[in-house]
């Protein structure tokens, strides 16, 4: 059933974004200073919100910068500056630190000097100071303009991060609503007028809401129990990746060393240094599907042959189709995955016949929420001719 455990919009009475930043005491022993702590209405800051929390004079913030030098080669570079980075954070909370600011914010970039990945440095260090005893002294904020996503916040938060302020998505959208397109369309009236505070509220707005939805589908009802509580599971990070900086989280397949994570990150780090590049920036087709990004198994070449298989009703069309299918590059895990049998064949006349096969189908109770009635209708006609079983679902025929 795809019922979540909590409901965000019925049930959010039950629900809260609210992170508390600084130090904590022992839960066992009540008193006032185990309450000297800053609350936050959400993880999620913006740039006036990070600088009063920079300016108070309890947490003692330290701002931590998160590049690495590759000017001595690449190789164990990205390792040496997380190793450096999680000394200089331990060093800052074992002197009083209550709140750690990871950023990669910075006056002038420089193509020798990438980003650290902000996953990888907000997981190292707290994970540094979980084993180093000195976790519940502070806490940790990152400042970064790799987030923008609802799942890179989750990330972010689920691998130890109280709060983030996404410089970089707050700045694109200043320059969205100051830009000629945005002005002429609300001036039009094709759009609804807002101003430059309303469209950045209204993105943060998107990514608290995304966050209920995503502790909702865990049962999760508070984020203070979602903070640090690595609920993922990682596909393609290696072992000495996992060890570093997401301790305990299963990565069945292996992958990347930390080396090869760096050049991957370098490569996207050197294209904004290109003149290309200035004038216009690259769409790599990571969220919908681009000529020449990264491939999607939902293209318009896919779905042009399929509905082309469809109207035509020719075997020949589907044929086109399922051949652009078998060719498609390598996308998902089991695309990878061969069947392995050490069995000799048998002679196909041993087989029980499809038509008996297919008596045994049935089909799953979609409510007609889920699915159209057409849909609906056609399964339920399938379903008739072959002899299978139709279920109705939750009233859906």
């Amino acid at each position: 059933v795809t019922n979540p455990a909590i409901d965000p919009l019925r049930e959010g009475l039950v629900m809260s974004l609210e992170v508390n930043i600084g130090k904590r005491g022992n839960i066992l022993e009540v008193g006032p200073e185990n309450a000297d702590q800053v609350t936050l209405s959400s993880p999620v800051l913006n740039e006036g919100e990070l600088e009063s929390l920079l300016k108070d004079p309890k947490l003692k913030p330290k701002v931590l910068s998160t590049y690495f030098n590759i000017r001595k080669g690449l190789d164990g570079s990205l390792e040496n500056a997380i190793k450096a980075l999680c000394e200089e954070a331990d060093a800052a909370v074992r002197s009083g630190s209550q709140l750690l600011v990871l950023s990669d914010r910075s006056e002038a970039l420089e193509p020798t000097r990438p980003a650290v990945p902000i996953l990888l440095a907000v997981g190292a260090i707290h994970q540094h100071l979980i084993q180093n005893g000195l976790r519940m002294s502070a806490s940790i904020v990152a400042d970064t303009a790799q987030c923008f996503s609802t799942h890179q916040f989750a990330c972010l938060i689920g691998y130890g991060a109280s709060a983030i302020c996404p410089y970089l998505a707050l700045e694109t959208c200043r320059q969205w609503r100051l830009s000629n397109k945005t002005v002429n369309l609300m001036r039009n009236g094709k759009m609804p007028t807002v101003t430059i505070e309303q469209a950045q509220r209204n993105f943060i707005k998107a990514v608290k809401s995304g966050l209920l939805k995503i502790l909702s589908k865990m049962g999760i009802s508070l984020l203070s129990s979602y903070c640090g509580a690595q609920i993922f599971e990682i596909y393609g990070l290696g072992q000495e990746v996992v060890d570093l900086a997401f301790c305990g989280s299963v990565s069945k397949i292996g992958g990347l060393t930390l080396n090869e994570l760096g050049r991957e990150t370098l490569s996207f780090w050197v294209r904004a240094f290109s003149e290309d590049t200035a004038k216009r920036l690259e769409n790599f087709g990571f969220i919908q599907s681009r000529p020449g990004g990264e491939f999607h198994a939902n293209n318009p070449e896919m779905s042009k042959l399929l509905h082309k298989a469809i109207r035509e009703k020719s075997d020949n069309a589907y044929t086109i189709y399922q051949q652009h299918l078998a060719s498609r590059p390598v996308n998902v895990l089991r695309d990878l995955v061969e069947l392995k049998s050490e069995r000799t064949p048998i002679p196909i006349g041993k087989v029980e016949p499809a038509t008996s096969i297919v008596e045994r189908f049935c089909t799953g109770g979609m409510s007609l929420g889920a699915i159209s009635r057409e849909t609906h209708e056609a399964i339920a006609i399938a379903m008739n001719r072959i002899g299978g079983k139709s279920n109705s679902g939750e009233g859906g025929e």
